[in-house]
C-alpha cells in the first residue's frame, strides 16, 4: 500500500486544576497521545505517525474570556 504525507491538527477542550501549568500538561498529553499512537501501529485508525507532533497553542479561560 502506498502511504501519504498528512498533518493532523486536533483541539481539545477541557480542564485542569488551576495549579497545574497549563503549557506543560498539554505536552504531557501529546507524549501520551503519541504513546498511544505508536502502540497501536496504526492497526486501528490507519495513522502511523513518523515526526514527533508539536503543542501549536494553548489557551487558558483567562486569555479566552479576557478576564486577565
Amino acid at each position: 500500500m502506498t502511504a501519504q504525507e498528512t498533518w493532523i491538527t486536533l483541539r481539545f477542550k477541557g480542564e485542569i486544576p488551576i495549579e497545574l501549568d497549563a503549557q506543560d500538561t498539554a505536552e504531557k498529553l501529546l507524549v501520551y497521545l503519541q504513546n498511544c499512537i505508536q502502540h497501536d501501529d496504526g492497526q486501528t485508525h490507519g495513522f502511523e505517525y513518523v515526526q514527533p507532533g508539536d503543542v501549536i497553542e494553548v489557551e487558558e479561560e483567562a486569555q479566552i474570556y479576557d478576564t486577565n
